[in-house]
C-alpha cells in the first residue's frame, strides 16, 4: 500500500534524498506494475506505478518513464481520459501538498497523455517539491509539445522557464528563454531575464556559484595545472632518457671516437666531470 496522502511532505525548493529502503519499496510496486501492464491491465498498472512513485518520486528511469510508456500504450489501445466515475485515490486527492499535486497530475496525464495542462501540473508539483530530475523529465516532454504547435503559448513557455529556474536548472531555463524570444523578440522582460539566466548558467557550468564552490573550482583548476605540469615533466624526462640511451648505444659502437664520448657526456649532464677525461 502507498503512503497516506500528505505524509511527510517535502518543503518547496528543498532537494530531497531518498533512502534505499524507500527505493526498494518503490521497486516492488514498479515490478508488479510492469507485470500487470504486460497483461494489458493498464489502469491497474498506472495505479501501481504511482504507488511506487509515492515512495520515490524522483525515479525517472524506473518509474516515470515506464509509466509514461504505459499511458501511451493505453491511449493507443483506445483508453479514455479520466471521467466522473473514476474513483482513483489519486484523482480524489486534494493535491494540497506539492508531492500529492504531482501524483494527482501524473495520474490525470496517464489517462490523457497529450494534455498540456496536466503536464504543467506534474512540473509544478515536482518543482515545488524540489524534485529536479522529475522537473527536467516532464519539462523536456512539455517543451517538445510546445515546439510542435503552430502557435506556441508564450505563457506556457514562461511557466516552463520559471520551473527550471526554480530547481536551479539554469542552462535549460536559458534555452527555453531563448526560444521564447524567437516568438516575442521585443519582449523586454524576457530580454532582461535572458541576461540574468546567462550569468546564472555560466556559474552553473563553472561550478562556482558561491564562495566555497569558487574556492573548490580554483582548487580543481590548480590541480589540473599541477597534473599538466607533471605530465610535461614526465614527457621531458622520458625524452631525455631516450636521448641518453641512443647516445650510449652510439658510444658503445664507437667508443674511441671523441665526438661520441662528448655527445654522451652532454646528454647525461656529466660534461666537465671525470667521464670527459676519456676524450
Amino acid at each position: 500500500m502507498a503512503p497516506e496522502e500528505n505524509n511527510n511532505p517535502n518543503p518547496a525548493g528543498k532537494m530531497e534524498q531518498f533512502p534505499e529502503e524507500l527505493k526498494a519499496k518503490a521497486r516492488e510496486f514498479f515490478k508488479r506494475g510492469e507485470e500487470v501492464a504486460y497483461a494489458q491491465n493498464f489502469d491497474y498498472a498506472i495505479e501501481l506505478y504511482l504507488d511506487g512513485l509515492s515512495f520515490w518520486p524522483e525515479a525517472v528511469e524506473e518509474g516515470h518513464n515506464p509509466l509514461r510508456n504505459i499511458s501511451l500504450r493505453r491511449n493507443a489501445s483506445g483508453g479514455k481520459s479520466s471521467g466522473l466515475a473514476d474513483g482513483s485515490k489519486y484523482k480524489k486527492s486534494s493535491g494540497k501538498h506539492p508531492k500529492d499535486a504531482l501524483l494527482k497530475a501524473e495520474y490525470l496525464l496517464s489517462k490523457d497523455p497529450g494534455n498540456v495542462s496536466h503536464m504543467q501540473g506534474v512540473i509544478k508539483g515536482a518543482a515545488d517539491s524540489g524534485y529536479k530530475e522529475t522537473t527536467l523529465w516532464m519539462g523536456a516532454i512539455l517543451f517538445d509539445a510546445i515546439r510542435q504547435k503552430d502557435k506556441p503559448s508564450f505563457k506556457t513557455i514562461v511557466f516552463l522557464c520559471d520551473a527550471h529556474s526554480q530547481v536551479e536548472a539554469y542552462s535549460k531555463a536559458l534555452q527555453i528563454c531563448q526560444y521564447a524570444l524567437t516568438i516575442k523578440p521585443n519582449d523586454t522582460a524576457m530580454q532582461d531575464r535572458m541576461r540574468d539566466l546567462s550569468a546564472q548558467a555560466t556559474l552553473e557550468r563553472g561550478n562556482y556559484d558561491g564562495d566555497s564552490d569558487f574556492r573548490d573550482s580554483i582548487k580543481d583548476r590548480d590541480e589540473q595545472d599541477r597534473l599538466h605540469a607533471s605530465d610535461n615533466l614526465v614527457k621531458t624526462e622520458d625524452a631525455l632518457a631516450d636521448s641518453m640511451a641512443r647516445a650510449q648505444a652510439e658510444y658503445e659502437e664507437n667508443p674511441t671516437i671523441p665526438g661520441k664520448v662528448l655527445q654522451l657526456c652532454y646528454r647525461s649532464g656529466e660534461y666537465g666531470k671525470e667521464r670527459t677525461t676519456r676524450i
